[in-house]
């Protein structure tokens, strides 16, 4: 799980069933360029609309190149996707309705099949550097990694794949739903919620729209922690 991942060097190799080199050689995330190969098919997004949010990124390389050269794409058959530029305001306002302690110190960078969101944490620089923080609805969890963007791209996520990102799970889960790719705009649901009791398994989980899957979980989150410990779940109201 990701708050057990290790931070460790080993070889690493591309992702199996991957549709080929990358179009462009990156330097900056030449180790994520290399393992993390770029699926055919990602978003269809326009340039990000100029935003305080979207504008954490100014005066941080790494983020600026990480969006321009990544923004949109898919990687390892949905496994991870790099959020498109049109979608990122969006992604703010997913993080600030689940988790509004995190309201604009974040910069959304990706998201994986999970629908959980790996962002810059402005809250948190070392070196100068925003650390990565994952937002993971899920299970109303909070990752703080120790690591940069460019440390995490470059390194933990390669080397941590299946600790980071279940990418066991989700090959079992892929083929159960015979799916050539999971698309960019669709993710893994569990059908249970976990933080209601639900099962982390294949078998409770179904594909479903990622920007409604965020909308759900995080009304669900408001209630369920406005709960005491050992509380029955009567009901639950969606809006």
């Amino acid at each position: 799980m990701i708050d057990k991942y290790l931070i460790n060097l080993q070889t690493v190799f591309p992702c199996d069933g991957a549709a080929g080199p990358n179009p462009r050689r990156i330097s900056m995330f030449d180790n994520f360029n290399r393992a993390f190969i770029r699926d055919q098919v990602g978003a269809q997004g326009q340039p990000v609309a100029s935003s305080a949010a979207s504008n954490l990124h100014r005066g941080h390389a790494e983020l600026k190149i990480f969006r321009e050269q990544f923004g949109g794409a898919s990687f390892c058959r949905g496994l991870y996707r790099a959020v498109a530029g049109a979608d990122h305001a969006n992604f703010v306002n997913r993080i600030r309705d689940a988790f509004p302690a995190y309201a604009d110190r974040v910069y959304p960078l990706a998201f994986d099949w999970l629908n959980r969101v790996f962002c810059a944490d402005f809250g948190r620089i070392i070196d100068s550097r925003p650390q990565v923080t994952i937002f993971g609805h899920l299970n109303d969890d909070v990752c703080e990694t120790p690591v940069d963007v460019l440390r995490f791209h470059n390194n933990d996520l390669i080397v941590e794949r299946d600790g980071l990102l279940q990418s066991e799970l989700f090959e079992v889960w892929r083929r159960s739903r015979k799916l050539s790719q999971l698309p960019y705009a669709q993710c893994a649901s569990f059908t249970v919620p976990l933080f209601l009791g639900g099962e982390y398994d294949a078998h409770n989980m179904d594909m479903t729209d990622a920007e409604m899957d965020w909308d759900i979980t995080a009304q669900l989150l408001t209630q369920v922690r406005q709960m005491d410990d050992g509380d029955p779940v009567n009901a639950i109201t969606i809006n």
